[in-house]
């Protein structure tokens, strides 16, 4: 009777390091208010366990990016963001994932009687690949996400969460010798052995 064979699974890796955010466009129109896992503001430390070559692994609200309009009147405003990433585990390397968010006020009713709408859109140029020194890869995607106004934003204008998954490549294979150079490793064994009992006669 034949047995099936099953391949092993690849055991699971921490992904470790830091990321900070920046708004490019220096208006300060969006800020972080909490990120990277709970561990800091505008940046912070955080680690995923992953499973080399296996599926995407997704940290949930990996950034709450909360904004705010100073302007008066309707206005739409735009803004170029990035996060930074160095990764310090299982291999070193580091990048910068970019996109850009949309901030919308809309004013209705007038003077006294006015009232404010927020919302807005985060949108990221996703994919990063991040070419490690272990030779690993490590391809990280932030989700694009709405920016609503509602009572869980902090007093900023509107927020929205964005999701962040981690995949990590196979280690790079090690190299297998070629026939060739077996066969030369070979002859030369062979030539040291002949040489050798040459001497001893």
């Amino acid at each position: 009777m034949l047995g099936v064979a099953h391949a092993t699974p690849s055991p699971t890796t921490t992904v470790a390091g830091s990321a900070s955010f920046s708004d490019l466009t220096n208006n300060n129109h969006l800020i972080v208010h909490d990120a990277f896992n709970g561990t800091g503001y505008n940046g912070g430390n955080f680690s995923v366990d992953v499973q080399a070559g296996g599926s995407a692994v997704t940290m949930s609200d990996f950034l709450d990016l909360c904004t705010y309009i100073t302007a008066s009147g309707n206005q739409t405003q735009t803004d170029d963001i990035s996060v930074t990433f160095n990764i310090t585990q299982p291999g070193t390397g580091s990048g910068s994932l970019g996109g850009s968010t949309t901030e919308t006020q809309t004013v209705h009713g007038v003077w006294i009687f006015q009232t404010y709408d927020y919302s807005g859109t985060i949108t990221w140029d996703d994919p990063l690949s991040i070419a490690l020194d272990n030779g690993q890869a490590l391809t990280i995607n932030l989700s694009d996400t709405t920016l609503t106004a509602g009572n869980n934003c902090y007093g900023y204008d509107a927020c929205g969460k964005v999701d962040a998954s981690f995949q990590l490549s196979d280690p790079a294979p090690t190299p297998a010798p070629e026939p060739a150079s077996i066969a030369l490793l070979g002859s030369g064994l062979f030539g040291l052995g002949f040489l050798t009992r040459r001497k001893r006669r």
